[in-house]
């Protein structure tokens, strides 16, 4: 029982409450008792507001009989006039019945307000006078139904008595409201007193509300707002401020040791956040980056597939017109043949050195179809070999002229390459290639008699530059950024013979040796074909697939 006793006054010695004993008792205490008024005046104020309503109730329910009642009166004394006068002109049937039924109605009514009125002041005269009428309303109906006229002047003759019940009426309606006020008014004044009474309350527990914000400033306001700074500043990621009150050992303590939790997380967080966001980023490069290498590979392989489709109708048209330039060769061939054979007796010399010579030039076409054909087949497949070695180009480049010459009589194809070095380092197969198909194409596209030259010189920096000129058909300016591509044809080549794989050979061939071509062309007057090479002394010759992936 002692020790019972001892923990009680432990527990009650305000000593040794916590922090938030210390500030929730004193509150709870004035709320206790705020609480208590609250109530008090609560249950008084519904006492009043109950009151109130009961009166006003009463008041608009006496009020209303009261001015209900007048009218009631003159609908009854009309009703008396109209069978009056109905009685007198004999009109009988349901209109009468139903008046006789609204009188009667109208007199319950009456009698109803009447009670309802029975506690309000002049209620003893209005009960008076309406005795009256009713007995003479009741009397008037009998004369009416005996006598029309004897009725009628009974009708007149309540006239007076129903003014006195109206007047009693008015009367009773009047005093009933100013006795409402009364009362009204001696409600307030005592809800006045209430009110002061309550105010006193509030003021006396309001005196110790300073009291409690002081206990409360000074045991835990003050620590709350420098907990509110440091959390503050963590909001614009100051972390390096020192929490206080972390060794403190109640409530407050507490909070601040939560709160340096929470620094301790905020800053691995930024931590986390910040290699997160380096995550992120280098993850949506490394997107754009695969997504740009699709992007890229996608268009790469689109432009390879157009490439393909085109090639192909390409190959079509030029394996077709491999076929036509063949069929044609070969039937000059057979058709002079014939004719040598037809005529081996009779034949001239000078006419069998000219059909033979048609021969020869038949079967130098197919030779240059068939070469053609070889060459572009080599280079598609990446087999041509590049051997430089030193060479004698002059030489190399009159033998060509030459074989042309022999050839095509008719055309006057000169050369000039003085100015050329006895040794040049070049694949000289492949440059003769090279010169013989830009002589080729000048006398194919140059008419009858038409002057073609071959123009070769040193340049200043040691290379060579071999020129090719005709007075051909010439080449449209738009088209001649197309005129190396494989088997493109211009348009002003149209009706002779040709297979498009010629300039591109050329220009495959001389990059292979690492020069490059020019063309410069007026349609009409002729176009010129300018290969320049480079010096070198120790070639290395490049991969052919290369040299076709650029061509």
């Amino acid at each position: 029982m002692s020790q019972r006793v001892l923990t009680w006054k432990h527990h009650l010695n305000p000593t040794n409450w916590s922090i938030s004993s210390k500030i929730a008792v004193p509150p709870v205490i004035l709320l206790a008792l705020l609480g208590l008024i609250v109530l008090l005046g609560w249950s008084m104020a519904d006492e009043h507001q109950r009151l109130l309503s009961k009166s006003y109730q009463e008041h608009s329910t006496h009020e209303e009989a009261a001015l209900r009642l007048p009218h009631t009166l003159a609908r009854i004394q009309r009703d008396l006039y109209k069978l009056t006068i109905w009685a007198q002109i004999d009109v009988e049937g349901a209109e009468v019945m139903s008046t006789l039924q609204a009188i009667g109605n109208d007199l319950d009514e009456v009698n109803s307000m009447l009670l309802m009125l029975k506690d309000q002041p002049y209620y003893d005269r209005l009960d008076q006078a309406i005795g009256r009428y009713n007995r003479g309303v009741e009397q008037a109906l009998i004369l009416i139904q005996r006598s029309p006229n004897v009725g009628a002047t009974a009708t007149r003759g309540m006239e007076r008595v129903y003014l006195e019940a109206d007047q009693a009426a008015t009367l009773l309606a009047t005093a009933a409201k100013e006795q409402f006020h009364v009362r009204l008014q001696e409600t307030h004044v005592s809800w006045q007193g209430l009110v002061i009474k309550f105010m006193i309350m509030f003021a006396v527990l309001g005196s110790l509300v300073p009291l409690l914000a002081l206990g409360s400033s000074r045991f835990i306001a003050v620590p709350i707002k420098n907990l509110a700074r440091v959390v503050d500043r963590f909001r614009h990621n100051h972390f390096d401020v020192e929490v206080p009150w972390t060794t403190r050992r109640d409530e407050i303590g507490l909070v601040a040791r939560a709160v340096e939790a929470f620094r301790e997380n905020l800053i691995r967080n930024q931590i986390l956040e910040r290699e997160r966001k380096q995550l992120n980023q280098e993850l949506e490069r490394k997107v754009d980056e695969r997504t740009q290498q699709l992007a890229e590979q996608k268009e790469r392989l689109a432009k390879a597939l157009d490439k393909e489709h085109h090639l192909n109708g390409l190959q079509r048209q030029f394996v077709s017109m491999v076929c036509h330039e063949f069929r044609t060769p070969l039937a000059v061939i057979d058709g002079n043949a014939q004719g040598i054979i037809k005529r081996r007796e009779t034949i001239s010399p000078d006419k069998l050195m000219g059909r033979l010579g048609k021969v020869r030039v038949s079967v130098r076409r197919l030779t240059e179809l068939m070469e053609s054909v070889l060459s572009a087949s080599k280079l598609e497949a990446g087999s041509i070999a590049m051997n430089p070695a030193p060479c004698n180009l002059a030489s190399m480049i009159d033998e060509v002229a030459a074989n042309y010459r022999e050839v095509n009589p008719t055309y006057d194809i000169t050369v000039d390459t003085a100015d050329l070095p006895e040794s040049f380092v070049v694949d000289v197969k492949l440059i003769r290639q090279v010169v013989s198909n830009l002589l080729s194409n000048a006398v194919k596209y140059s008419p009858d008699g038409a002057h073609v030259s071959i123009d070769a010189r040193t340049n200043d920096d040691g290379g060579v530059a071999i020129a090719v000129r005709d007075e051909g058909v010439g080449i449209p300016e738009d088209e001649l950024k197309k005129l190396f591509q494989r088997f493109f044809r211009a348009s002003t080549s149209t009706g002779i013979a040709g297979t498009g794989i010629g300039l591109h050979m050329v220009q495959a061939l001389v990059d292979m040796h690492g020069g490059r071509i020019d063309v410069a062309s007026d349609v009409g007057v002729g176009t010129t074909f300018t290969v320049c090479l480079p010096r070198r002394d120790h070639v290395v010759a490049p991969d052919c697939d290369d040299v076709v992936d650029a061509a």
